[in-house]
């Protein structure tokens, strides 16, 4: 800024000498007669160069622009990682050990009941789909107890007609179930007949005696065949799982002339006889 001032001075100072010198008296002496050409060139050139330093002035006193530079900024671009996963091949682990007991599934949903009878208490579903172990059975494997679908910690009975089971059954105990209700009463009748009754012809000869058993209840039923003539017949077990009739058939052989009755009799579930049937066998 002082520079500018000291330049600007510098100009006046000069202007003011130029305008001075041509301002100055013409001599009029031989030796100071200055030729007109010459004065008039060199009043051209004190114009001109008032006009210069006229300029210079002028733009000494406009305004000086200022610029200011803006500080530059300079933003990070983001700095992408590139991320490759490693990929280990390793084997799929499939356990190796296999139950120690039996597992049981149900072909349709089967109840599962406190004893081996539909005369106890529903306490869970085998459902389809349902997958429970087994740890007991009766004594003719028609029921099987099983852990409690709906409680895991608890066991029930299903009857085997709607269920399948896998595993090693050798090692699978008779239980005997404690029932939690008194089971009905079964109404069980008979119907039994002999063919033939009455024979005549050459002995021996076979005579050929049918019952048929139904209960209105799953039962346990003993029977046998006797007769008046102590024919040694043998007794016989069947377990209804349902209500339903059963046939028996058996054959008795005869050797001599016979005359009596038979009859077809139930031990258990309670004592009962069927009809008294009269026979008579006569060898020629």
């Amino acid at each position: 800024m002082k520079i500018r001032e000291s330049f600007r001075v510098s100009l006046y100072l000069v202007l003011i000498f130029l305008i001075g010198g041509c301002n100055m008296p013409i001599l009029t002496s031989p030796q100071a007669t200055l030729d007109r050409d010459q004065i008039s060139t060199a009043a051209a050139q004190t114009i001109e160069v008032t006009f210069t330093l006229g300029a210079l002035l002028e733009n000494l006193n406009k305004p000086t622009l200022t610029i200011t530079p803006s500080p530059l900024t300079i933003v990070p671009s983001a700095t992408m990682v590139e991320f490759t996963p490693t990929i280990t091949n390793a084997p799929l682990k499939v356990p190796t050990n296999t139950p120690s007991y039996p597992m049981i599934h149900s072909t349709i949903n089967t109840n599962c009941r406190t004893g081996p009878s539909s005369e106890y208490d529903v306490v869970g579903y085998l459902m389809v789909g349902d997958k429970v172990g087994v740890f007991g059975r009766n004594a003719n494997s028609t029921w099987w107890v099983i852990q409690n679908p709906d409680n895991l910690s608890k066991y029930c009975w299903v009857w085997n007609q709607t269920t399948i089971v896998e595993g090693n059954l050798s090692n699978i105990p008779v239980t005997t179930p404690v029932p939690t209700v008194t089971p009905a009463i079964a109404q069980i009748t008979i119907t039994s007949k002999v063919v033939p009754v009455n024979y005549t012809g050459p002995c021996p000869v076979d005579i050929e005696l049918t019952a048929k058993v139904a209960t209105t209840l799953p039962a346990t039923v003993k029977y046998s065949w006797l007769s008046s003539f102590n024919y040694p017949f043998t007794a016989d077990e069947f377990i209804f799982d349902v209500a339903g009739s059963q046939k028996f058939t058996e054959t008795m052989t005869i050797n001599t002339d016979t005359t009596g009755f038979v009859r077809f009799r139930i031990t258990l579930p309670y004592p009962l006889k069927g009809d008294r049937i009269d026979l008579a066998v006569n060898c020629t």
